[in-house]
């Protein structure tokens, strides 16, 4: 059965190995496609390992896919906006600097108030009836805190894999 130690263990490994690419690689796209390499690497034995093993019960396996796995994937996704961020400044001088770095987290705020609604959305823990945004049909399948009963009306059969 997986063990959340075992991936934890992976996960620091995974972080030495990227702080040490960052050591030894100065150029932006080259230390990019390296820690990005290392991440996909490290996601297909972390995907391998939970096929392998299964999952002790339904509570594990949601844990896995909602915590365990979207740490890892953030690693990815942490590195290629740091890519993003030094190479795309055009700054000269300190001043142009500080004002590009503060452009840069007005994108981000505006990006978290611009999918709030989704966040709230799929963070809440407790499903209620579908209804639709558009064209578009939203359901909900929350697994929520088991141990408060939550999951009452969770669904295995009711995912989405991306």
């Amino acid at each position: 059965m997986v063990n959340v130690l075992d991936f934890e263990e992976m996960y620091v490994e995974l972080e030495n190995k990227l702080s040490l690419i960052a050591l030894e690689e100065a150029r932006p796209l080259q230390k990019m496609t390296a820690c990005l390499s290392v991440i996909r690497k490290v996601l297909v034995e972390v995907r391998e390992k939970a096929l392998a093993t299964g999952f002790i019960d339904q509570a594990a396996e949601v844990q896995f896919f909602k915590v365990v796995k979207p740490r890892f994937f953030s690693l990815q996704v942490l590195e290629t906006e740091l890519y993003h961020l030094e190479n795309v400044k055009k700054a000269t001088s300190i001043l142009e600097l500080q004002e590009y770095y503060r452009e840069e987290l007005r994108c981000i705020g505006r990006f978290f108030r611009q999918y709030a609604f989704q966040y709230e959305y799929y963070h809440h823990h407790r499903n209620i009836s579908e209804f639709k945004i558009g064209h578009t049909k939203m359901l909900t399948n929350q697994l929520g805190y088991v141990q408060h009963n939550e999951n009452l009306n969770y669904s295995n059969a009711k995912f989405i894999e991306l």
